[in-house]
């Protein structure tokens, strides 16, 4: 009897090709809407609509519970098709459940959090919708990732990015204004469409499948922690706008955001597809050492030739948006090596976190403990007046750094053994 191969990696193949096509296609289309949106709002208002994208980010962390990393870990890992509906109808009621109870949690206290954020009533209005919509539109994208939908997925995407570029487009052509507002609305109501494309796959296992107590456990038990470490994650990941809206303004965010753009679009890519195949594959995957291997030779042969490629992203790039963002090569070599580090850190983590409940306590701790230096750099640096965009991208940069190593610490020390 022929022995069943535990990791096929003809399909991951293809599966990696779907998710580079999708995100490579979709990821270039928003890359032009942002070049647009950046050249034609200039810097304050780019600035407004960012911070708009970045808090709805970082509030569906708490909106979604985790529970979309829930659904990679637990239909990725489902014996039959029944598993997987029940699984599915009980990951998504309980994030109906906790999308509302969050966001009229934070409506009760929005007056505490528009203070603590720099936000006007209208910012912060605009943020709770989106941040609703783009929580909806998470969760289904994970059911397709789990499903093994690549395709599909990939499709929506780039339908996604299409739509939203459009939109754009025909708002500044109809109104003939520049608003921020725009920006949102065309971004919200492509989300809204990629919902309705992915329903007809979801739907047959939302009939099929039933509210069980036991999911409900299974995701408590692994959601508490990961809500934890994605908490602190995000907040990070998040963190380097937050505190340039915080300290230097909308306008300074503007041209921060431009530069982001400009270099982790790049990386963002590389990341997305990396972490798109290898997340649902890891659930159900007992060959890790081999996901470990492809992941180091993705770093080995990718890391010089990123560095150089977002050194020309961001040297090219920037003439794009016009003499509103002055070339500052000091700063586009920081965002170059700050790339670099993201990638490096967001490559490793999915094998860490989808190892085991050991592995992601450990991950947890290095986290918080990161957080806590993080914290404290940013602190000093506000007392002793240092801020500018190069100091904000220098902190985040050794944080990404310190992330990586940990990273690769827990994956040598643990996953492996």
């Amino acid at each position: 009897m022929e022995k069943k191969k535990l990791f096929d990696f003809t399909q991951v193949q293809w599966h990696f090709a779907h998710s580079f096509l999708g995100v490579m296609i979709g990821s270039l289309t928003l890359f032009v809407l942002y070049v647009i949106a950046g050249k034609v709002l200039g810097p304050t208002e780019f600035g407004k609509a960012s911070i708009i994208l970045v808090i709805a980010q970082v509030a569906n962390i708490w909106m979604l519970f985790s529970l979309d990393t829930s659904s990679l870990r637990l239909v990725s890992g489902a014996k039959n098709q029944k598993e997987q509906a029940d699984h599915i109808v009980t990951i998504t009621l309980i994030a109906l459940a906790v999308i509302l109870l969050v966001a009229s949690l934070v409506f009760q206290i929005r007056r505490i959090l528009m203070g603590m954020l720099s936000l006007d009533e209208q910012l912060f209005a605009y943020t709770l919708i989106y941040a609703v919509i783009v929580a909806l539109r998470l969760l289904l994208d994970s059911f397709l990732r789990a499903l093994g939908k690549f395709k599909l997925q990939a499709k929506i995407k780039i339908i996604e990015a299409l739509v939203a570029l459009t939109l754009f487009g025909g708002l500044l052509y109809w109104t003939q204004a520049a608003k921020f507002e725009f920006l949102i609305l065309a971004i919200a109501a492509a989300h809204v469409l990629s919902i309705f494309l992915a329903l007809p796959l979801v739907y047959p296992f939302w009939r099929s499948g039933k509210f069980s107590w036991q999911v409900v456990k299974k995701v408590l038990s692994f959601n508490s922690k990961m809500l934890a470490y994605m908490s602190f994650s995000g907040v990070i990941f998040m963190g380097d706008k937050l505190v340039v809206n915080k300290y230097l303004g909308s306008h300074a965010l503007g041209i921060f955001s431009v530069h982001y753009t400009l270099s982790l679009t790049i990386v963002g890519v590389l990341v997305s597809v990396a972490n798109n195949v290898s997340l649902p594959l890891i659930a159900k995957s007992k060959q890790k050492s081999l996901i470990y291997a492809k992941l180091n030779k993705l770093i080995n042969f990718s890391l010089l030739p990123l560095l150089f490629s977002l050194l020309g992203s961001l040297f090219l790039g920037l003439k794009l948006y016009g003499s509103q963002y002055p070339s500052n090569l000091w700063l586009q070599f920081l965002f170059a090596v700050y790339g670099c580090f993201y990638f490096m850190a967001f490559v490793y983590e999915p094998v860490v976190l989808m190892h085991s409940l050991t592995s992601l306590n450990l991950a947890l701790a290095l986290l918080i403990l990161r957080s806590a230096l993080l914290i404290l750099a940013i602190l000093l640096v506000a007392h002793w007046q240092l801020f500018s965009l190069e100091m904000v991208v220098i902190l985040f940069s050794v944080n990404f750094g310190l992330d990586f190593l940990g990273q690769w610490y827990l994956v040598k020390k643990y996953v492996l053994k």
